[in-house]
């Protein structure tokens, strides 16, 4: 039985989360700036291992520490606005979900079932929050992007990290900041429609749930 006390909660995360996904962005978006700058030439970043950081170097190194911080702060707070979503589509009683709340956050952290089993049940959530279908696992738009970028993001991101760290010549590094740029553009759509879908599943469960509680 749906639980009003669940759909206030799960708006609180979001607004925390919302705040944090802004942090993000914003730190992505400088990042950004950082990226382009050395692809145009304004700067380029020493790649000898025993030279004293510049001052460029240490300020990207800066917003480096920065993302992370703000990276482990969004992933606890997505993974607890999560559970309590798949808790709620649960609770107000949804035969077609067939993932508990600690699944639908673990699934994340699965080598390779992390590539598909959080769009499926975040498509789930979607259409059982929103009434966009009766089937569950309906295709949805906007969760196809908001994976498709992160995906992108991710994957782009993490290559990228990787040649950073055994970059030994200037062109192994411009690589390395061309797929940091694609993965920041790639950011830049999934951050924004994840805070649409967030903002849709919270509103959609509060109304579509509270009427099914009272």
């Amino acid at each position: 039985m749906i639980d009003i006390s669940g759909l206030d909660l799960l708006h609180a995360r979001y607004e925390r989360l919302r705040l944090v996904l802004w942090a993000n962005l914003s730190v992505v978006a400088v990042s950004f700036l950082f990226e382009v700058s050395e692809l145009l030439g304004v700067f380029t970043f020493n790649t000898d291992p025993d030279a004293e950081l510049g001052l460029f170097e240490a300020l990207y190194f800066f917003v480096g520490v920065a993302m992370i911080i703000v990276a482990i702060a969004t992933i606890v707070l997505w993974c607890m606005w999560l559970h309590r979503a798949a808790k709620n589509v649960i609770d107000a009683d949804f035969s077609d979900f067939d993932s508990t709340p600690a699944w639908a956050v673990g699934w994340h952290f699965i080598p390779f079932a992390n590539l598909f089993k959080p769009f499926e049940i975040m498509r789930k959530i979607w259409n059982a929050s929103t009434g966009a279908s009766t089937v569950l696992d309906s295709p949805a738009p906007i969760i196809s992007r908001w994976w498709a970028a992160w995906l992108t993001a991710g994957f782009a991101g993490n290559i990228s990290t990787r040649i950073a760290l055994q970059a030994e010549s200037a062109d192994t590094l411009y690589l390395g900041t061309v797929l940091a740029a694609i993965s920041s553009i790639a950011t830049f759509v999934a951050i924004p429609t994840a805070m649409l879908m967030l903002q849709t599943i919270t509103q959609g469960q509060s109304e579509r749930f509270g009427q099914i509680a009272a």
